[in-house]
């Protein structure tokens, strides 16, 4: 496989999680100009697998190729504030940080960012190890630092992978800081998520992190999920978009939860 070909893959991989990728994004993915992001976007058009749109290019829905994952069609319509969730939160990490990034759209926002700061300053993530289960994050983040990808059971749909290989390989590791999203949030049923494996892997990962830091969008604030995988007194930072309900976020700081809203 040539290098075009393998760009090419990189960004349908991402397409398929995310459901857009900006320019900007490519450009910090492949490590490559602008008129050569915009010649593969353009490519991509042509061949029926994408349409460019403002500043970026959307999976083609029509064409099949997307996986019908209901999470993505959920980041696809909040995409601008998890943008900003992404870019708040890579604020946050520190040089000598070792980093867990969990699978969730909102958190590949987070490696975008993560990314997009790496090839401005390098030294920045010289330091810096990332421990994920994502193989989206993984080809976001593999060319600008330290990633250590953990294995198990492929979910093609996520692009991610989970079972009991996941679980007892985090269950041996240790993070200063683990970045985790979820499906509903409250002071009442903490952290929830949709599916089983998810809620478990977050479950250790939070128990193995001295400092959680959650990654949620106010449409998720006072909503709960099928699975309770932590309390919320188990949150330190909840970095979210503009607009949390005042109640919520009143609740939020009696549990000396730390809120920065993007």
């Amino acid at each position: 496989m040539n290098k075009a070909e393998l760009r090419e893959k990189d960004i349908m991989t991402l397409l398929r999680v995310s459901g857009k990728v900006s320019v900007a994004e490519a450009m910090a993915l492949l490590d490559v100009s602008e008129s050569t992001v915009r010649r593969l976007f353009n490519k991509l058009e042509a061949d029926g697998s994408a349409v460019r749109t403002y500043r970026g290019i959307s999976i083609n829905t029509v064409s099949g190729t997307r996986e019908s994952y209901s999470f993505e069609r959920n980041e696809l319509y909040r995409s601008n504030e998890k943008i900003m969730i992404g870019e708040a939160a890579e604020r946050l990490i520190e040089e000598g940080d070792t980093l867990y990034l969990d699978s969730g759209t909102t958190v590949l926002r987070l490696c975008s960012a993560m990314a997009r700061a790496a090839a401005v300053n390098g030294e920045r993530y010289s330091a810096v190890t990332v421990f994920t289960n994502s193989l989206a994050n993984l080809n976001l983040l593999k060319d600008r630092m330290n990633v250590c990808l953990i294995g198990g059971e492929f979910r093609p749909h996520r692009q991610d992978f989970c079972g009991y290989l996941t679980d007892e390989v985090i269950k041996k590791l240790h993070f200063t800081k683990c970045f985790v999203g979820a499906d509903g949030f409250s002071v009442k049923n903490g952290l929830t998520a949709s599916d089983f494996d998810t809620a478990r892997i977050n479950q250790l990962v939070v128990a193995s992190s001295d400092k959680r830091i959650l990654l949620a969008d106010t449409s998720k604030a006072g909503k709960a999920s099928v699975i309770h995988y932590a309390p919320i007194e188990s949150v330190d930072t909840l970095v979210t978009n503009k607009w949390l309900d005042s109640d919520i976020k009143a609740e939020l700081i009696e549990k000396n939860i730390n809120i920065i809203e993007a």
